[in-house]
């Protein structure tokens, strides 16, 4: 039997509301060489019948179930150890992919094999299904503020086994983590398509863990800012500039004020003139300096 050419790993966890909408929208993939990797991380609701139905429905559709909740990052390593695939992406059981999206993706990535990745713009819509907005992707200069790879994306296998596994302590921000990682000497490119439907509803870990996701971004940003080696002086300094607001909101004053001298180091100006911007408005403003 020939080996998929993209692995897509779906981790669930009494996701039976949203899972059926999920798993069609890569049934419905115009492309259509791919594997499906259901992580069952411990559901105690309907989730492994809907998963049982899919399994005996397509033979491109596999799963794997952990006996206790083992949380996000370790259910994406579960599933990219059994992926075959030359290229990797994962979704969320609340969200869906556009017909089109695989489809899209592997083509721009196969137009540039110099490139680690690509990753797409895509729509909000609320649990009802609601539209809320569209969101862009912008270039990947933008991870020193947030996460703005977003929730569709493939990466080739070859990256993968570099960059190696999700850090299983990152629970929250195991993905921004990992895009970090790969960011530090590898190019990821944005496409303009929008090829995803990412849900928002009450129950998202995003909403209801918003500032402990916050504090987690200053410090992975701490951590990896020093290794992305082709950010400009510009772009640096708004990344040290972010961690600095962020850790001021938490009350962090000591490593605050150490972070915004590693700002002050590079443009004292600019420091003192984004650090009165940002208290005037939020954080965004240093979009200006990417």
């Amino acid at each position: 039997m020939a080996l998929p050419v993209i692995s897509i790993v779906l981790p669930t966890f009494n996701g039976s509301r949203y899972l059926e909408e999920s798993v069609e929208s890569c049934l419905n993939q115009s492309f259509t060489n791919w594997e499906l990797i259901i992580v069952d991380d411990a559901s105690n609701d309907s989730t492994p019948q809907i998963i049982d139905k899919y399994i005996a429905k397509d033979c491109r559709i596999r799963s794997v179930r952990h006996v206790s909740n083992r949380k996000l990052p370790a259910a994406l390593n579960t599933g990219f150890n059994l992926a075959r695939g030359t290229y990797f992406t994962w979704t969320s059981d609340d969200n869906c992919y556009k017909p089109n999206a695989l489809e899209v993706m592997i083509t721009a990535l196969s137009k540039d094999v110099t490139a680690a990745g690509v990753y797409a713009a895509y729509e909000l819509i609320d649990e009802h299904g609601k539209w809320l907005a569209s969101e862009s992707a912008v270039d990947q200069k933008h991870l020193v503020l947030g996460n703005f790879v977003g929730p569709c994306f493939l990466y080739s296998r070859s990256i993968a086994e570099k960059i190696g596994c999700y850090d299983e302590e990152l629970f929250l921000v195991e993905d921004y983590d990992y895009w970090l990682r790969v960011s530090r000497s590898n190019r990821m490119i944005p496409l303009k398509d929008s090829l995803y439907i990412y849900r928002t509803h009450s129950r998202s870990l995003t909403a209801l863990k918003q500032r402990e996701i916050s504090k987690l971004h200053a410090v992975l940003l701490i951590r990896n800012l020093p290794c992305i080696k082709w950010l400009s002086p510009k772009q640096m300094l708004a990344g040290w500039l972010s961690v600095a607001s962020i850790l001021v909101q938490e009350s962090e004053w000591k490593l605050a004020i150490t972070t915004f001298v590693k700002a002050f180091k590079i443009s004292p100006v600019l420091s003192f003139y984004y650090l009165i911007k940002i208290k005037l408005s939020d954080r965004s403003v240093l979009s200006e300096l990417v």
